[in-house]
This record gives C-alpha cells, structure tokens and sequence, in this order.
C-alpha cells in the first residue's frame, strides 16, 4: 500500500510540474514590467514592446508613460530562432526608435537583471504585430 501511495504522489507532482510549466505566460505591459520584474519569476509576455536597435545579439524595448520616454528593457535574443528575428533586423535596427508603428512586437521570456542593474528578459519567442 505504501509504494501506491508514493507512486500516486510521484504522479500528482509530476502531473502538477507539467501543467505549470504548460502555463501561458502572463501578459504584462512594458511599464509594469519595468517596474515589476525583479518580482517576476516565470515566463511573460510583453503585449507593446516597441522594439529598437535590433541585432542577432540583442534589441531594446523603449518603455513610455504619458508624460513620455521613461526607460528600457533589453531583449536577450540567444534562446530565440533567429527566424523570429529577420522582421525586427530589416525594419526596426534603428537605434533611434523611428519606425514606432513598424516595430511593435510581442515579446515571451523570462525576466532578468542585467549585470549593470537594468531590466532584461531572454525572449523565447517575438511575434512582430505589423509583419506582414
């Protein structure tokens, strides 16, 4: 009797840690997860990403309020199929953030701290909202 009560433990649990790494991420604005994200601690996806700057090794994410620009958020793109990349690098490379309306994304990951101090995620998917 014990050992089906350990193996139908082993199974809930296991049960239980699948479903919660199947879990959608949670879906976050730039300027909360500015705020937030040390807090943060799985996966999430930020809806308005206005993406600039970007690389194969990385983008930036501008984050504004209504009194306007207020910060960044780095976008690591290491774990990303550089074929989510190829919209951002041929319209949104500019480190200037001129191409607003082109270049707005959704970006999945998991938030981090940069080693100077700044708010990062390690995106694990981007989808450009106006690709065509």
């Amino acid at each position: 009797m014990k050992k089906f009560l350990l193996a139908a433990c082993a199974i809930v649990a296991l049960t239980t840690a699948t479903q919660a790494e199947d879990a959608a991420p949670q879906k976050i604005s730039s300027f909360d997860f500015l705020i937030n994200y040390e807090e943060l601690k799985n996966p999430v996806e930020i809806t308005d990403c206005q993406a600039y700057g970007v690389s194969v090794d990385f983008f930036m994410c501008s984050v504004r309020s209504k009194s306007g620009h207020i910060g960044a958020i780095r976008v690591g793109t290491d774990d990303l199929p550089k074929k989510q990349l190829v919209y951002g690098l041929q319209d949104c490379a500019s480190i200037t953030g001129d191409n607003e309306k082109a270049c707005k994304a959704l970006v999945t990951g998991l938030p981090y701290k940069t080693s100077m101090g700044q708010a990062g995620i390690q995106a694990s998917a981007v989808k450009w909202l106006s690709e065509k």
